[in-house]
Protein backbone atom coordinates (compact mmCIF):
# COMPACT_ATOMS: atom_id res chain seq x y z
CA UNK A 1 0.00 0.00 0.00
CA UNK A 2 1.67 3.60 -0.71
CA UNK A 3 0.39 6.35 1.87
CA UNK A 4 0.23 8.61 -1.15
CA UNK A 5 -2.04 9.08 -4.18
CA UNK A 6 0.12 10.00 -7.14
CA UNK A 7 -1.95 11.32 -10.16
CA UNK A 8 -0.96 11.72 -13.89
CA UNK A 9 -2.64 14.78 -15.90
CA UNK A 10 -4.79 13.28 -18.93
CA UNK A 11 -5.00 15.28 -22.26
CA UNK A 12 -7.93 15.45 -24.94
CA UNK A 13 -6.45 12.82 -26.97
CA UNK A 14 -6.31 10.29 -24.04
CA UNK A 15 -10.00 11.67 -23.82
CA UNK A 16 -11.07 10.97 -26.82
CA UNK A 17 -9.78 7.12 -26.52
CA UNK A 18 -12.27 7.23 -23.83
CA UNK A 19 -15.48 7.53 -26.04
CA UNK A 20 -15.58 4.33 -27.50
CA UNK A 21 -14.88 2.56 -24.05
CA UNK A 22 -17.78 4.74 -22.68
CA UNK A 23 -20.20 3.86 -25.62
CA UNK A 24 -19.34 0.18 -25.11
CA UNK A 25 -20.29 0.25 -21.55
CA UNK A 26 -23.28 2.02 -21.55
CA UNK A 27 -24.09 -0.86 -24.24
CA UNK A 28 -23.30 -3.15 -21.45
CA UNK A 29 -25.60 -1.60 -19.16
CA UNK A 30 -28.27 -1.70 -21.12
CA UNK A 31 -28.07 -5.58 -22.44
CA UNK A 32 -27.45 -6.38 -18.99
CA UNK A 33 -30.84 -4.74 -17.81
CA UNK A 34 -32.85 -6.17 -20.24
CA UNK A 35 -31.70 -9.15 -19.83
CA UNK A 36 -31.96 -9.29 -16.05
CA UNK A 37 -35.96 -8.49 -17.22
CA UNK A 38 -36.16 -11.28 -19.14
CA UNK A 39 -34.46 -14.09 -16.76
CA UNK A 40 -36.47 -12.33 -13.62
CA UNK A 41 -39.70 -12.92 -15.84
CA UNK A 42 -38.34 -16.41 -16.67
CA UNK A 43 -37.66 -17.43 -12.97
CA UNK A 44 -41.35 -16.04 -11.96
CA UNK A 45 -42.50 -18.13 -14.09
CA UNK A 46 -40.75 -21.37 -13.22
CA UNK A 47 -41.03 -20.45 -8.99
CA UNK A 48 -44.84 -19.80 -8.95
CA UNK A 49 -45.70 -23.15 -10.72
CA UNK A 50 -45.68 -26.15 -8.52
CA UNK A 51 -45.08 -28.04 -11.66
CA UNK A 52 -42.33 -26.22 -13.21
CA UNK A 53 -40.70 -25.56 -9.51
CA UNK A 54 -40.73 -29.45 -9.56
CA UNK A 55 -39.08 -30.37 -12.59
CA UNK A 56 -37.04 -27.56 -13.22
CA UNK A 57 -34.82 -26.73 -10.47
CA UNK A 58 -31.99 -26.91 -12.46
CA UNK A 59 -33.10 -24.33 -14.53
CA UNK A 60 -34.36 -22.69 -11.47
CA UNK A 61 -30.36 -22.62 -10.38
CA UNK A 62 -28.97 -21.75 -13.59
CA UNK A 63 -31.42 -18.27 -13.88
CA UNK A 64 -30.07 -17.82 -9.89
CA UNK A 65 -26.44 -17.69 -11.38
CA UNK A 66 -27.66 -15.91 -14.21
CA UNK A 67 -28.78 -13.08 -12.08
CA UNK A 68 -25.72 -13.25 -10.31
CA UNK A 69 -23.85 -12.61 -13.30
CA UNK A 70 -26.02 -10.02 -15.46
CA UNK A 71 -25.54 -7.82 -12.10
CA UNK A 72 -22.02 -7.89 -11.93
CA UNK A 73 -22.03 -7.15 -15.97
CA UNK A 74 -24.18 -3.90 -14.84
CA UNK A 75 -22.11 -3.04 -11.46
CA UNK A 76 -18.84 -2.97 -13.69
CA UNK A 77 -20.39 -1.23 -16.70
CA UNK A 78 -21.65 1.55 -13.73
CA UNK A 79 -18.15 1.40 -11.64
CA UNK A 80 -16.38 2.14 -15.52
CA UNK A 81 -19.02 4.74 -16.72
CA UNK A 82 -18.15 6.56 -13.53
CA UNK A 83 -14.77 6.30 -13.36
CA UNK A 84 -14.51 7.66 -17.44
CA UNK A 85 -16.19 10.65 -16.04
CA UNK A 86 -14.57 11.29 -13.15
CA UNK A 87 -11.29 11.21 -15.41
CA UNK A 88 -12.93 13.24 -17.86
CA UNK A 89 -14.57 15.86 -15.40
CA UNK A 90 -11.16 16.13 -13.48
CA UNK A 91 -8.46 15.46 -16.29
CA UNK A 92 -6.64 13.53 -13.56
CA UNK A 93 -6.40 9.95 -13.26
CA UNK A 94 -4.97 8.10 -10.02
CA UNK A 95 -1.57 6.13 -10.97
CA UNK A 96 -2.56 2.57 -9.52
CA UNK A 97 0.05 -1.37 -9.83
CA UNK A 98 -2.18 -4.24 -10.62
CA UNK A 99 -1.80 -5.22 -6.57
CA UNK A 100 -4.39 -2.40 -5.91
CA UNK A 101 -6.67 -2.99 -8.41
CA UNK A 102 -7.12 -6.13 -6.72
CA UNK A 103 -7.03 -4.70 -2.96
CA UNK A 104 -10.53 -4.94 -1.30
Amino acid sequence: MSSSIQYIQIDEDRIAKFVPDTVMYRVNTYVALTSMIIVLLNLTLLVTNKNFAKMYKILIALNLMDCIVLMGIFLEAKTRQATFAEITLTRKAKVVSSRDCIEL
